[in-house]
């Protein structure tokens, strides 16, 4: 093993003349694996950072799983729930659930002089936490409801603010749609207009969500529908930080009533989830098709310098050298084009995801991926495993091209011209 490795440092340290062409082959094996582990290094964690990003917005929008009356219709508002005390209290009591919020939902239509725009009012207690949209206020301060009057206080989004040229603390007025009877008992649709202030505007980029998203006070909706205080369309319920929305209804579902029922936010936004599942499947492509890019260029490398060593080789088993112990010297300058690439690309990736992070330099389109950056999120977990796969991968196999040398007898590499 001594020998090996002194006869390895002697070809990796020897002149460049003397390696004429494995050395650009050694190189380009080197800078085949670099590249290859920043690529797969800044797929990982971009895509990691962009499902965050995409998750924690819509969670906060929507929360974690949301409670709702069982129903055939699929209006949310045309059927309250009741918030029971003994419910509300059991479920606080939920280890892993952080927040419950009662929330009023609505459609409406938003009215600004002659144009209309179709609108969800939600319609949220005093005791909301509007400090989950605080990341993405822009101008403006949250309302702040009581338990007495009602506020006409909202909050809407930049994209409907630019849309119907709205400005801060403006007037405008939505009209809620509502079922009524006649003289002679059949259904009939009325509309009850209620006039608002615009204190705050938010620019959360999600899409068509926050483009209709109108957040007010709740006693607004049950007035509307003429509900009790404790009538709610529903309960959203926000989980600890990386629970699972399926672990949290598992852990409530046997507090609730018979006739009501929890939706995870992966099963109400399920197109958006299913985009994401997709995007996981294009990265272990992308990190698979560098794995093999990465390993075919240094078995390449490694095989030019058999090769080119062919005569050293014949020499060294003429001297008695084994074959266990020649494959060892390639091995060395193997572990040595290994060693470089990696350094170089996870050199290149690190300040890659510090520029990125800090400066935004890679943009996107919000309207297509309701983020206007690129984002990254550094996993040291991840980053460990990505290596060692790495490391894994190329050594085995750069143990193929040393085969050539078990096949290979002293007399005819000494005769090899």
């Amino acid at each position: 093993m001594k020998q090996a490795l002194f006869i390895a440092l002697k070809l990796i340290r020897a002149k460049s003349k003397e390696y004429s062409i494995s050395l650009p082959a050694i190189k380009m094996g080197s800078i085949a694996v670099g590249l290859g582990i920043m690529v797969m290094i800044l797929t990982l964690f971009v895509i990691k950072g962009f499902k965050h990003q995409i998750v924690y917005k819509l969670k906060s929008l929507t929360s974690d799983v949301v409670v709702m009356a069982y129903q055939a219709s699929q209006d949310i508002s045309s059927q309250s729930i009741v918030l029971d005390s003994s419910i509300l209290n059991a479920l606080k009591k939920v280890q892993i659930v952080q927040d419950i919020e009662p929330v009023c939902i609505k459609n409406g239509i938003l009215k600004i002089k002659e144009e209309n725009e179709g609108v969800i009012f939600k319609g949220v207690s005093m005791s909301y936490n509007f400090d989950l949209l605080k990341s993405y206020l822009i101008e403006g301060d949250f309302p702040t409801y009581t338990d007495t009057a009602i506020s006409k206080q909202v909050v809407i989004s930049k994209k409907l603010a630019d849309k119907m040229q709205i400005q801060l603390k403006q007037k405008i007025i939505i009209y809620f749609i509502i079922k009524t009877k006649d003289e002679m008992g059949n259904e009939k649709l009325d509309y009850r207009s209620r006039d608002f202030y615009v204190t705050a505007i938010i620019h959360p980029q999600l899409g068509e969500l926050d483009n209709q998203l109108i957040y007010g006070d709740a006693k607004v909706i049950q007035r509307v529908n003429e509900w009790d205080k404790n009538e709610f369309s529903q309960i959203e319920i926000y989980g600890k930080e990386d629970v699972n929305s399926e672990k949290i209804v598992e852990n409530i579902i046997d507090i609730l009533p018979y006739n009501y029922r929890a939706v995870s936010a992966e099963e109400l936004y399920s197109n958006i989830f299913n985009w994401l599942e997709m995007i996981d499947i294009n990265a272990v492509i992308i990190i698979v098709l560098m794995l093999i890019v990465a390993a075919v260029n240094m078995v390449s490398a490694l095989i030019i310098l058999i090769l080119e060593k062919v005569n050293l080789i014949g020499i060294l088993k003429a001297m008695g050298m084994n074959n266990f112990n020649i494959k060892n010297v390639f091995l060395f300058i193997s572990v040595k084009i290994l060693t470089w690439g990696l350094l170089i690309g996870n050199l290149l990736a690190i300040i890659i995801v510090l520029l990125q992070k800090k400066y935004h330099l890679f943009k996107l389109n919000p309207d297509a991926y309701y983020i206007s950056y690129i984002p990254v999120e550094w996993n040291w977990a991840d980053w460990t495993l990505l290596n060692i796969g790495t490391i894994l991968t190329c050594l085995i196999f750069m143990f193929i091209p040393t085969f050539l040398i078990s096949r290979m007898s002293p007399t005819q590499i000494l005769r090899w011209e």
